[in-house]
């Protein structure tokens, strides 16, 4: 089986505080762990390792090649087994929960900051949301509701199909495109 380890990228997780339990998350309203705010630190292959073993090898024998923080509360685990599909594990303040996790936004958040740094974007981006809630149509107004709650909780794919009806990876696809003329 293949194990990976993902933790919190300190430098985009301002919104999302690392070393938060489970419980906590779920009060926040969140739904699922927000991959965006994640990298990836390691992985290998193992026969079979239990959750105490895989958190001992990360706190007390580091890997060679291990560059991440001891493993803490808010990391979670990547199990894929051969001919399954991968299951992720919160490690939560006591023990492990299985949760949904979208490993395809790992480290994704650099290129989410680096398009809320566009000022005509950002300055849509609020336009939209403004007219959205404060309209008299309550589809409209919940839709504008949704992306500022998308926005405050780093949901790049949220904010994105609410802005543009494309998810990021088709604009991603969309702007390599354009990048090379096509």
């Amino acid at each position: 089986m293949k194990i990976i380890i993902y933790q919190t990228d300190l430098e985009y997780s301002k919104q999302f505080i690392p070393y938060l339990g489970w419980s906590h998350l779920l009060s926040q309203d969140f739904k699922h762990v927000p991959a965006i705010l994640y990298q990836q630190v390691y992985s290998y292959e193992a026969e079979k390792e239990t959750f105490e073993q895989i958190f001992t090898r990360f706190n007390v024998n580091h890997p060679v090649g291990y560059t991440g923080r001891s493993m803490s509360v808010s990391d979670v685990i990547e199990i894929k087994e051969a001919d399954k599909d991968s299951q992720y594990y919160f490690c939560d303040t006591f023990g492990f929960v299985r949760v949904p996790f979208d490993r395809y936004m790992v480290g994704k958040a650099e290129k989410f900051t680096r398009f809320m740094d566009n000022e005509q974007l950002c300055e849509k981006l609020i336009t939209t949301i403004e007219h959205q809630i404060c309209s008299d149509n309550e589809a409209y107004s919940k839709k504008g509701r949704k992306l500022l709650e998308a926005c405050i909780k780093g949901n790049v794919e949220g904010v994105l199909i609410s802005l543009t009806g494309w998810n990021l990876s088709s604009l991603m696809q969309l702007s390599s495109n354009n990048d090379t003329g096509v």
